[in-house]
């Protein structure tokens, strides 16, 4: 696989100008200069010509370039696309976590209890977002991140195996019972028995292995949960 996916065009505006302006004038933003004077009149003016003449037209150009693209997928990126796909979106998701500026709108039911709307402290108006939630967000973009690191990892399960594995092989007549000592797996060493009917597998005095499929179902639903989160709020995956 090579991906290669450029910046977003840049607008040519004279906000960073303007700012350097007021900051030297007044050492302070636009919007916080209450009375200008006829010299930040001029400025203005000067700025909403350049605009005119200067900006419009490269913005024009700029907006019918469009945004380049190169993504090219060998036959082995689909072997496990799943794995491929998760190696992909887990950076993306974690450059998001540091980079995000703001937060989509969640459900309640997505969450904790304790980071539910409910759970926070009165609103001053009903317009306002509630002290959670942006927590709220923080809590599901983590479960995000979680999901693709196990997705995107070569053995996540493997915490859920334990021991180690002595499997022999018993041979068994037609009747169910046990012919002779259980031998390893691929040993040829000894002589086929005529009435021996079927092989099964049995546990070696050395078998200590065991699954924690307890632990093992619980990793696999939180899975389960975070896939579910990233297709909920796919569209809220903005910076």
């Amino acid at each position: 696989m090579k991906v290669y996916i450029g910046g977003y065009s840049n607008h040519w505006t004279t906000q960073n100008v303007e700012q350097m302006w007021y900051k030297f004038r007044y050492d302070k933003y636009e919007w916080e200069v209450n009375n200008p004077d006829w010299l930040d009149d001029a400025f203005e003016g000067v700025m909403r010509i350049w605009r005119k003449v200067v900006c419009r037209p490269v913005n024009r150009i700029k907006n019918k370039i469009p945004r380049t693209t190169f993504i090219k997928i060998d036959k082995y990126d689909s072997w496990s696309a799943d794995h491929t796909i998760a190696m992909i979106v887990l950076p993306i998701l974690k450059q998001l976590q540091t980079t995000k500026h703001g937060a989509p709108y969640t459900d309640d039911a997505d969450v904790p209890e304790h980071l539910r709307s409910t759970s926070a402290p009165p609103k001053e108006n009903e317009w306002d977002t509630d002290e959670n939630h942006f927590k709220r967000w923080d809590w599901i973009m983590n479960e995000m991140i979680w999901t693709f690191e196990q997705l995107a990892s070569d053995d996540d399960e493997s915490q859920f195996y334990h021991g180690e594995s002595d499997m022999l092989l018993q041979g068994v007549d037609a009747d169910g019972n046990a012919i002779g000592t259980p031998t390893a797996i691929g040993d040829k060493s000894n002589k086929p028995n005529e009435n021996v009917s079927h092989y099964e597998l049995v546990k070696g005095l050395g078998h200590t292995f065991y699954v924690d499929r307890k632990g093992l179902e619980s990793h696999n639903e939180r899975i389960a949960n975070g896939l579910r989160l990233f297709g909920r709020y796919y569209r809220g995956l903005w910076d």
